[in-house]
Parts: C-alpha cells; sequence; structure tokens
C-alpha cells in the first residue's frame, strides 16, 4: 500500500495530451469520487463516468464491471472515430 502512495496518478493524468476515459464508482471508500470530479474538469481531453452504485475496482458486483467494460469500449471507438475523421478528412 505504501507503494501506490508515492504514485500520484492525478498529476500524471494532467500532464497528458491524449484522450482520457476517468471511471470512478460512487461508491467507492478509497479514493474520493470528488478528485476524479476535479481532475475531470482541470483536464482537457477527459471524460468523466460514474458508476451509480460502484465501489473501487468495480468487482463487488458484475453489472458494475459490464457498465466499464461496455462504456469502455464504446469510447474507444468513439475516439478512434474522431481520430479518423479530424486527421484525414475521411473515415
Amino acid at each position: 500500500m505504501l507503494e501506490t502512495l508515492r504514485y500520484c496518478p492525478y498529476e500524471k493524468i494532467l500532464e497528458l495530451d491524449m484522450p482520457q476515459l476517468l471511471v470512478h464508482g460512487k461508491k467507492d471508500m478509497v479514493t474520493p469520487c470528488d478528485r476524479t470530479e476535479e481532475l475531470a474538469k482541470k483536464s482537457k481531453k477527459s471524460k468523466m463516468l460514474l458508476i451509480e452504485h460502484g465501489t473501487h475496482g468495480f468487482f463487488d458486483k458484475e453489472e458494475h464491471l459490464h457498465e466499464v467494460i461496455d462504456n469502455t469500449v464504446h469510447y474507444i471507438k468513439e475516439v478512434l472515430h474522431e481520430s479518423c475523421v479530424n486527421s484525414d478528412g475521411f473515415y
């Protein structure tokens, strides 16, 4: 646990210049949800996904994990589509 405290993902995420999907469970007791919401506001290319009853890691209920996976796949497809259209002018 102490090893993870040395790494601050919030600072690193703000340095990234790429699309980011920030996923957080509203019932997360490990990392406060408001920290991720604050990060989403500060990060230029981020999109926030809140899982209504999700906990840390989303392993408490299979439906939460499926919601994360489904939304992540959708986000990746969306980003790839935008990248293809914006870079070459065609899909």
